[in-house]
């Protein structure tokens, strides 16, 4: 110490020997704490593959040659977007013919630019270059998955972090994000053990997954290269040029046997007819505009019914239609090679199911603000991370259903949670439609309960030509009956991936208002409204760019953002994590992942005093 070589005197040498002690317990603390910093925070300190370097392997095995040219998007490619908005215009040269093909009395010329608002999403991926070389493309096989941090051994409840680095076709680092990247764990012995990430883009070409281990045995890592950016911006662009996925027709009659059928769409003018009718005000005040009949004998009062045609042709340059070829055939999950496999044991302090409390118990804005892992699977059974579910018997769902009245308001999806629900009761009367999307109820005198399904507005695919059966959501809502309980569940997905994201934008905006009214004025009333969000679906019907999942992560944004302020008076249910998990395939998830997604349904608005 200084003091060695001069005098002090004791209150220095006080002061040093504190400041040295001090110090001292600095560096112990920031030595036990040295291995958290370096798993939370060594992504960032981890050397990302020089862009301009050479891939060292390619598909073939052997060295692959470099060249100029890298993944950026290039400076003089098109952009579709201008400082005034999108200046894409309607490909009534694809468009018209269809119409036409069809029976529609659409013609070319006759109707002004449709110039649909573009959100952020949109207008972001509209502003990228086009893909233009299929070898450009992010290519799954050549993309890397590293474990950051790896350590000596893993416990159960243990947090770990994947990054993804995309490559292109020719071995190149992919440079920028946008791209739609899963990931998940799955234990390969069991049936369904299994849990999803948080992925984080880190706009490079990188990604970053976050999860938990939740089992003690084998781990193996799974991660889908699901949409390219190039892709998500085709689909932006096809929404913008032919509008829709799969329009929706309006067959307009008269008492005199005149009848014409013309299109409709969420946006006007409607392409290929001079002017519209509005039926925006029988659609709930949400847009809603078809094409006026060309037959003046036929007002837009005479609209009868509705229907849809096949999925709608689209003109794209031969990469493109190359690239969207690819995302519609086998394999659907496009996965990136990776061979990391962790064991893990079990850990201590790591909360059992039954420790947990139960999810009707935690506050409502959690369900909104929680990041994946939300739950896992087990055996086939789904386990919150947070709180604890029922077991799903003909008895509980009874006791639940006491004095309530239950709106499920969606599409088909919703009408198989109906077929569901209604299949644990004791249904005296029931009100079932010949079509599928027709309205339906069931009512039980024994609980004095019922569950009512409703189609939701326009945009709604209907198959076959039919009648009008939609319930805009203050439809729905009146026809329900007043009892101590009123649950309402409201599920926009399918029919609106079809559209633009303004479309799906502007249901978000109309529910909220029409929910957060109906609480307001039935303060004397329990209501409990759910709002269910979106699912995956690798498969679907093979379209993926008119119809899928493609805007999922998208919808859920929405809701998140156009709900805020309702966060401690409504519930969001987020299956997206729940469905990576399970990888399902199709539109209409299997029986088993129905009853799981129900479960979680009623774990949520079930609470003590109506189950018992």
């Amino acid at each position: 110490m200084i003091c060695v070589f001069r005098a002090c005197n004791v209150e220095q040498a006080r002061t040093i020997f504190i400041m040295t002690v001090l110090l001292a317990c600095a560096g112990i603390y920031l030595t036990a704490n040295i291995r958290k910093f370096t798993i939370r925070h060594s992504v960032w300190l981890m050397p990302r593959p020089n862009p301009d370097a050479r891939s060292d392997v390619t598909q073939e095995g052997a060295p692959q040659q470099t060249t100029g040219h890298t993944s950026r998007s290039n400076s003089n490619a098109r952009s579709d977007v201008t400082q005034e908005g999108s200046s894409l215009r309607t490909d009534e040269d694809t468009l018209i013919p269809f119409f036409q093909k069809n029976g529609i009395k659409a013609r070319k010329g006759v109707s002004a630019p449709n110039k649909a608002p573009l959100t952020e999403f949109e207008r972001s991926l509209l502003s990228t270059s086009p893909l233009t070389d299929m070898t450009s493309a992010p290519d799954e096989i050549r993309s890397r998955v590293t474990l950051v941090a790896p350590r000596d051994q893993y416990r159960v409840g243990d947090r770990i972090q994947l990054r993804v680095d995309l490559y292109d076709g020719r071995g190149r680092i992919r440079t920028q994000g946008g791209d739609e990247v899963r990931m998940w764990l799955t234990a390969p012995s069991r049936n369904l053990t299994a849990v999803a990430a948080e992925v984080t883009d880190m706009r490079n070409g990188s990604y970053l997954g976050e999860t938990t281990l939740q089992w003690a045995g084998v781990t193996r890592v799974r991660v889908s290269l699901t949409y390219p950016r190039e892709f998500l911006r085709l689909v932006v662009k096809l929404r913008h040029t032919v509008h829709s996925g799969r329009w929706i027709t309006a067959t307009f009659k008269s008492g005199k046997g005149k009848k014409e059928t013309t299109v409709c769409l969420t946006s006007q003018p409607v392409p290929g007819f001079k002017s519209t009718c509005n039926l925006t005000s029988k659609n709930a005040g949400i847009p809603w505009y078809c094409g006026r009949p060309t037959d003046p004998r036929l007002t837009c009062e005479h609209m009868a019914a509705s229907s849809n045609l096949l999925y709608t042709p689209f003109s794209a340059s031969p990469v493109e239609e190359e690239l969207s070829r690819k995302m519609d055939r086998e394999p659907f999950l496009r996965l990136i090679p990776t061979n990391i496999t962790l064991v893990t044991v079990s850990g201590q302090g790591h909360t059992k199911e039954h420790q947990l409390p139960p999810c009707w118990s935690k506050p409502l804005r959690e369900s909104w603000e929680g990041l994946a892992p939300r739950g896992w699977f087990q055996g086939g059974s789904w386990r919150p991370s947070t709180c604890s579910l029922p077991e799903m018997t003909r008895l509980y769902v009874q006791r639940c259903m006491r004095n309530t009245s239950m709106l499920l308001l969606g599409d088909s999806n919703m009408r198989h949670w109906w077929i569901t629900i209604t299949g644990l009761m004791n249904c005296s009367r029931v009100v079932n439609g010949k079509a599928w999307h027709a309205p339906r109820i069931c009512e039980s005198r024994r609980t004095n309960s019922s569950v009512h399904f409703a189609p939701h507005a326009m945009p709604f695919s209907v198959g076959h030509h039919s009648d009008l059966y939609n319930l805009p959501l203050p439809t729905a809502l009146r026809r329900l009956e007043q009892r101590r309980n009123i649950v309402i569940v409201v599920h926009y997905y399918v029919h609106l991936s079809t559209e633009a994201l303004h479309a799906y934008r502007d249901r978000v905006r109309a529910a909220r208002q029409v929910i957060e009214t109906y609480l307001d004025t039935h303060p004397k009333v329990k209501v409990k409204v759910i709002i269910r969000g979106p699912h995956v679906l690798y498969e679907g019907n093979r379209h993926h760019a008119m119809f899928g999942d493609t805007f999922g992560p998208v919808y859920i944004r929405m809701w998140k953002e156009e709900f805020r302020g309702l966060y401690d008076r409504v519930w969001f249910l987020n299956y997206w994590d729940m469905t990576i998990a399970a990888e399902n395939m199709q539109c209409h998830p299997p029986e088993s992942m129905i009853l799981e997604t129900v479960k979680v349904l009623f774990g949520y608005f079930c609470d003590k005093e109506m189950s018992h």
